[in-house]
């Protein structure tokens, strides 16, 4: 007979969970450690000065009357004048700012809205405001030199002395001591510059110059450059249509003008439709 020999057994390596009945149904409870922090008595002086500091900060800075705007001081006007400019500031200074208060407040007077403000009221160039503490506003003014106001299609500009144009608001051109000048013929502006134009201002400058002086207190509404008129310049009176020949002589025929309506037209003048001063010494109107 012979001995079989038996096979080795089968080691099981895969993985089996084993559990203790008697722990079934109990749960593991993770412990965290706790850090329990208290503040000191003196962390808390030092948060409750802070938090009383705010309130007192924004009093100090923005109630206190010792900021409030004492002086106002203008430097660098030459035609606007100082006491119209102090006269805007004091009425803006006496406005509300946000919440805080009044803009008599040196840190609550809005610069920038005065800078508008006094864009849109007077024809200045780069200009500057300094607050000086506690309560001094200072502010130097650059005028910029406009000669005339340039209206061409529905739009206004102002015109400075190297022909130049910067647009403006028709609203902005009220009141203002400037001559209009009209152009209803070709577009006359290029790259922000009036062109080809020059002796037509230059004579729409000067008739105004003389005829705003003059003694019979001609109102003057604007000039008015028509297409293909090239030697003649209109001005539109309150009353009658001036016409001049821009090859004759200003002078001459202004003082034209001034013999007819004082020998013949009178204050009947105003009720003509216009006055045509072009052709030497005769004068036509209706």
């Amino acid at each position: 007979m012979y001995n079989r020999r038996r096979k080795p057994k089968k080691m099981d390596y895969s993985k089996k969970k084993y559990s203790n009945p008697f722990f079934r149904g109990q749960k593991t409870i993770r412990k965290f450690p706790t850090n329990n922090y208290y503040l000191t008595w003196k962390q808390k002086l030092i948060i409750l000065i802070f938090i009383l500091l705010i309130p007192a900060t924004i009093w100090l800075f923005f109630y206190f009357k010792f900021f409030d705007i004492k002086h106002i001081n203008i430097t660098g006007s030459e035609k606007i004048s100082k006491d119209e400019v102090i006269n805007m500031a004091w009425q803006q200074a006496n406005k509300k700012r946000y919440l805080l208060g009044s803009q008599k407040n040196i840190f609550l007077f809005d610069e920038v809205g005065f800078s508008n403000t006094l864009q849109a009221a007077y024809p200045l160039g780069v200009h500057t405001m300094e607050k000086k503490l506690p309560g001094t506003l200072k502010i130097d003014l650059k005028e910029k030199h406009y000669s005339a106001i340039w209206n061409e299609g529905e739009k206004y500009y102002f015109l400075s002395d190297d022909k130049s144009v910067t647009e403006v608001e028709p609203l902005q051109i009220k009141d203002k001591a400037l001559p209009i000048i009209q152009n209803i013929g070709e577009p006359k502006i290029y790259n922000s510059v009036v062109i080809e134009q020059d002796e037509k201002i230059a004579c729409a400058l000067a008739i105004f110059q003389k005829l705003k002086t003059s003694q019979h207190n001609f109102e003057i509404e604007k000039f008015i450059i028509e297409k293909d008129e090239y030697n003649s310049l209109k001005v539109a009176l309150k009353g009658p249509t001036l016409i001049f020949n821009l090859k004759d002589d200003i002078d001459k025929q202004i003082n034209k003008l001034y013999a007819i309506i004082n020998d013949k037209l009178k204050a009947d003048y105003i009720k003509k439709n216009y006055i045509d001063l072009r052709f030497g010494d005769k004068i036509y109107y209706q």
